[in-house]
C-alpha cells in the first residue's frame, strides 16, 4: 500500500506530540528494557559482536532533503560504538494519544532517514535502518534496507502489529526481535 506522508522538521515539536512527552520517553523507556532483556539472553552473540547499548537517548538525527534540513529525536536507540561516536542500529519510537497511523508513519520515516543520513555520512556506511515503535496497543517492527531513490520514494517495510497482552503475539514480537538484534550484532 502506498501513502503519501509529510516529514515533520523536527519531530519533537509536533503539536499534538509536545503533550505527551512524558508518556512518549515511557513508552521509549518499555522498548529498551523488552530490548535489553532479549539481547542479554541471548546465547552466542555476547563477547562474539560488538556490544550493543541501549539508551532512552537524547539522540537527535538530522537530514537535507532538497535544501530543506529535518530533525528527529528518537524516544530510544540500541546504540554500538565508543560514547561519543555512537551509532544506533535500531531506534525506537513511541505514539501518542490522537495520533493517525500517517502521523505515526511520517515520525518512523523522518527517524529512519535521520539514521541512515547518520549511517551514509559516518563511518558505518549501512543503509539498512530499522526502527521498533508502538502504535496504540501494539508494537511494530519496522525495516529500510535501500538507501533513498532518485524520486524521494522511500519503501518502508513493516511487521503486522503485535498486541503484547497476547501471549501468540507476545512470542512472535519477541521472536522477531530476537532475530533482529542477532542480525545486527552480526553485522556490526
Amino acid at each position: 500500500m502506498n501513502r503519501k506522508v509529510t516529514l515533520p522538521r523536527k519531530n519533537w515539536k509536533v503539536s499534538s506530540r509536545e503533550y505527551f512527552t512524558y508518556f512518549m520517553q515511557s513508552q521509549g523507556s518499555m522498548l529498551r528494557v523488552l530490548m535489553e532483556n532479549i539481547y542479554f539472553n541471548l546465547e552466542g552473540i555476547l563477547g562474539q559482536a560488538p556490544r550493543i547499548n541501549f539508551a532512552v537517548s537524547n539522540l537527535k538525527q538530522a537530514c537535507i532533503i532538497g535544501g530543506q534540513r529535518y530533525s528527529a529525536r528518537p524516544d530510544g536507540a540500541a546504540v554500538i560504538g565508543p560514547r561519543d561516536r555512537r551509532v544506533p542500529i535500531i531506534s525506537f519510537v513511541g505514539w501518542y494519544e490522537g495520533q493517525t497511523w500517517c502521523e505515526f508513519l511520517s515520525e518512523v520515516l523522518s527517524i529512519m532517514l535521520g539514521q541512515l543520513a547518520g549511517n551514509v555520512t559516518g563511518k558505518s556506511q549501512d543503509q539498512a535502518v530499522f526502527v521498533g515503535g508502538f502504535h496504540r496497543l501494539e508494537i511494530y517492527i519496522a525495516l529500510h534496507t535501500k538507501g533513498c531513490s532518485e524520486d524521494e520514494s522511500f519503501d518502508l517495510q513493516s511487521t503486522r502489529g503485535y498486541n503484547l497482552i497476547l501471549k501468540e503475539d507476545w512470542l512472535e514480537a519477541t521472536h522477531g526481535l530476537t532475530r533482529l538484534l542477532r542480525y545486527m550484532g552480526m553485522q556490526r
